[in-house]
């Protein structure tokens, strides 16, 4: 029998699902129309001057990851009053990472803009529009985190779906005004997203307020939760740099290196990966939630249960998404965009394989968030992120050649995966040797096959849109058969032919 925890992950999966299915069809079209409005270069400053600014990520996810935790926890335990304290102090110390990162950005991010990133001169103008728009559009985003929080911690889905889908709605109508409207198209479109941003903070504020009796700020300042939770945050911190300075750090890199044309290329890779990873997000956005408050519970077996399907589940909905496209990314590419920036091709096949090393450690890192003790686990997996910088400098010096970084990218990310592994047993026995062979091994021996077939087959089938229909039908059955074959445990294969023989019964008792 399904238990009830599993039926709300699977209802709140879907609801998720339904919201990245809309926005990833209005993202693909939004990016065609902008990337032509705009052009390649001012496409790839817009990228690149925002990275600035999204170098300070690591302050969001640490603190999203970090109210997630605290939230979940005291909904776990059911104290309510804690709760509100909780929320309290989270915007407390919100105040104070705004007062820093307002500071730094209008400060030592100006200087760096003006007077390092390789912009032609006769866009710096605009530049300098794209990055105080960022600026105000990081902080605000920062602000939501605590209302964005409350939504996921109470599972209450369908809000937060509904709002996101308004949210790809309105970037979908500044497409059409960006059209219609005259002007600096690129400071345009700075200002109109900034405009969304501030709308959709308003509408997550206002019903969190009316719904969730905790969001409710109170004045003062609880000193024993705000040293522990800044504590807590800090170590998040220093987890989550690492990681924006993989990303944010190495699209610098290559702006100095090879300009904004490269920046374009990186954009559109990382956001086709962005639309494929979502649906895999969805899922661990989820689950993660039960795994905190099923270890605040004590209920250790259920707790290692859901590690071990969150990190298995996540690379399955991913190879079967994956598969397809990076077979087919050189007819997807031309057909999206038609002019594809050289490049985008091989960004977006490494970016891939980065990611299906990245879907399967959202649960190791939920369960050490859990309890709580998480400084060696970020030391640690920080120092790791962090060696993509260096290590990518000196590759660009070496051999000039910017798909380098995402080679060096990979493989650290192996590393990290196996270090997290060892890391998360330290805290909480998830059976270390039996994870890595299970998870890990099985996910690797799996992937090979599932993408070697399908390639060999694509070389057979025409170059046209047909073609590529029937490419993606057998790289996504293929890969469904080796889910069922080699990914699933035989208990869930009898699970799941149970349930299609009581589907087919209850369907034939059915009168006609």
């Amino acid at each position: 029998m399904v238990s009830p925890t599993h039926k709300r992950i699977a209802k709140n999966t879907l609801l998720l699902y339904l919201r990245t299915a809309i926005g990833l069809i209005v993202s693909l079209y939004t990016s065609r129309v902008i990337l032509r409005v705009l052009g390649a270069e001012d496409y790839g400053i817009y990228s690149v001057v925002g990275g600035i600014v999204m170098l300070f990520t690591f302050l969001n996810v640490g603190m999203w990851e970090a109210i997630i935790r605290y939230f979940s926890y005291e909904l776990g335990r059911e104290n309510r009053a804690q709760l509100t304290t909780t929320f309290s102090t989270a915007v407390n110390i919100f105040i104070v990472l705004w007062s820093i990162v307002f500071l730094l950005a209008e400060t030592v991010g100006l200087w760096f803009l003006n007077y390092k990133m390789n912009i032609p001169a006769d866009r710096m103008y605009a530049a300098n529009w794209v990055y105080q728009c960022s600026i105000v559009t990081f902080l605000v985003n920062l602000l939501s985190i605590p209302y964005n929080a409350s939504i996921i911690t109470h599972e209450q889905m369908k809000a937060f779906a509904y709002i996101s889908t308004l949210e790809v709605l309105l970037k979908l109508l500044i497409v059409f005004m960006l059209v219609w409207l005259g002007g600096d198209k690129l400071i345009l479109y700075a200002l109109l997203m900034l405009g969304v941003t501030c709308s959709i903070f308003l509408l997550y504020r206002t019903y969190c307020k009316r719904h969730f009796s905790e969001c409710r700020y109170q004045s003062g300042i609880n000193r024993a939760l705000f040293r522990e939770m800044f504590g807590f945050v800090g170590w998040n911190f220093i987890g989550n740099m690492g990681n924006s300075i993989r990303f944010y750090g190495t699209n610098i890199l290559l702006n100095l290196f090879f300009g904004p044309m490269v920046n374009t290329a990186q954009a559109i890779a990382n956001q086709v990966n962005t639309a494929v990873f979502s649906f895999v997000s969805n899922f661990q956005m989820a689950i993660k939630p039960q795994i905190t408050k099923q270890y605040a519970a004590g209920d250790m077996t259920e707790t290692v249960s859901l590690i071990y399907r969150c990190s298995r589940y996540s690379f399955f909905l991913m190879i079967i998404l994956v598969v397809p496209v990076f077979i087919n990314t050189d007819y997807l590419l031309r057909l999206w965009l038609q002019n594809v920036p050289a490049h985008t091709a091989a960004f977006l096949r490494l970016t891939l394989i980065a990611t299906l090393l990245v879907t399967m450690w959202g649960g190791l890192a939920t369960v050490v968030q859990a309890t709580g003790r998480i400084r060696l686990f970020q030391i640690c997996i920080s120092g790791l992120m962090l060696m993509n910088l260096p290590v990518s400098y000196i590759a660009l010096r070496i051999w000039d050649q910017p798909t380098a970084v995402f080679y060096i990218a990979i493989a650290i990310e192996v590393v990290a995966l196996v270090t997290r592994a060892v890391l998360a047993d330290r805290q909480v026995d998830i059976r270390l040797s039996h994870f890595l062979l299970t998870v890990v091994g099985r996910n690797i021996l799996l992937s090979v096959p599932a993408v070697a077939v399908p390639y060999l087959i694509s070389d057979w089938l025409p170059d046209n849109f047909a073609g590529f229909i029937l490419s993606c039908l057998i790289s996504a059955t293929w890969s469904l058969l080796l889910i069922l074959g080699l990914g699933l445990t035989r208990a869930e294969r009898t699970f799941i032919a149970a349930k299609i023989g009581q589907k087919l019964t209850f369907r034939n008792k059915q009168p006609s």
